[in-house]
């Protein structure tokens, strides 16, 4: 979307001329164009990991805002540890610079401040972690909410022991989060309220970090692959997933659970304000292209658009194969979203 990514740029305080032109260095991390020495995805925060350390470690709270107040002060003491070492790690790459001088020479301002990318010569320099696994986390509140502090079905204790021992004799328990509680994506209140909170949160902990090289930290909220390789090393979390699973790949529903339509994906997807997130947001889309006709292009049209207009960042669309169709009737609760 890049007149919300050029506003973003101008909101973060750099020029105009430099927010129009900017490249995704990568992936979806937004930079201008030949004046960033930045660090992306620096480094991955395992979100639905940060929630479960909370509840392990005796969080004996009555209330969702007693454990949203909980994991906010240990999400940012993670990301200000987290920044700690990037800034250990910048002090070593000054020391022991790494990069090609040619790269400098053609990075603004290196040559005339007489500075290497790695002595902080770039004209922007920000840090730019990623947090991996919102929606788990989300979805994971929501269930708790539920189950624990509205029907008091469960006690936190109970749940902890469930999701430790990875759901075992608990299936119907499981079956009934992921069927009857809510999950983010289906534009229902109490999902869309949390993911506002929770994104607000990670902004929050990263304002004012300051880096190495006296610049700025901005958050990101994709995963790359991370969301399998985190996912393995991840117990069972309150939404339902299973250990060792993937967590969900990027600022998206938890795979298969936004049941209501892609409508309602778009509308919940966009309910937060991503314009600090200029270490990039994607939002993974599955629409069904069988039997093509004019009529369903121009609704997956309409559906860009909206999603553009309210604010979106990055929309990446797939198409459905038969593969995940044979799939879906096997595992028919992994693709609820079909």
């Amino acid at each position: 979307n890049d007149e919300e990514i050029t506003q973003a740029l101008i909101r973060s305080g750099k020029p105009a001329s430099h927010a129009r032109n900017y490249v995704h260095s990568s992936c979806v991390e937004i930079t201008p164009c030949g004046r960033s020495g930045v660090w992306v995805t620096s480094p991955y925060y395992n979100c639905p990991q940060i929630l479960l350390s909370v509840l392990k470690n005796g969080f004996e709270g009555d209330s969702v805002e007693a454990l949203l107040t909980v994991f906010q002060k240990e999400l940012e003491k993670r990301v200000k540890e987290g920044q700690h070492f990037q800034n250990l790690w910048q002090l070593e790459r000054r020391r022991n610079g790494g990069e090609s001088i040619l790269v400098s020479c053609l990075m603004d301002d290196c040559l005339k401040r007489g500075k290497s990318i790695d002595e902080g010569g770039a004209i922007y320099n920000e840090v730019m972690p990623d947090f991996v696994g919102v929606s788990n986390v989300i979805d994971s509140i929501a269930a708790i909410n539920q189950l624990v502090f509205r029907e008091k079905r469960l006690s936190i204790k109970s749940y902890i022991n469930m999701i430790e021992n990875n759901y075992q004799n608990n299936e119907a328990i499981r079956k009934t989060i992921i069927n009857h509680c809510p999950h983010f994506g289906n534009n229902e209140p109490e999902t869309n309220s949390l993911a506002v909170r929770l994104y607000g949160m990670i902004e929050d902990a990263c304002r004012g970090l300051v880096t190495f090289r006296s610049s700025r930290v901005f958050p990101g909220a994709f995963s790359f692959y991370m969301h399998e390789e985190l996912g393995k090393e991840t117990l069972a979390t309150p939404d339902g997933r299973f250990s060792s699973e993937a967590l969900n790949a990027g600022a998206d529903p938890v795979s298969g659970r936004d049941t209501h339509g892609v409508t309602s994906t778009i509308l919940s997807m966009t309910q937060w304000d991503a314009h600090a997130f200029l270490g990039g947001v994607a939002n993974n889309l599955n629409l069904n292209f069988s039997d093509l006709s004019d009529e369903k292009i121009e609704n997956a049209c309409a559906l860009v658009r909206v999603y553009m207009e309210r604010g979106g960042v990055e929309l990446q669309v797939s198409c459905v194969t038969c593969e995940t169709l044979e799939d879906a009737m096997r595992h028919p609760e992994k693709h609820g979203d079909l």
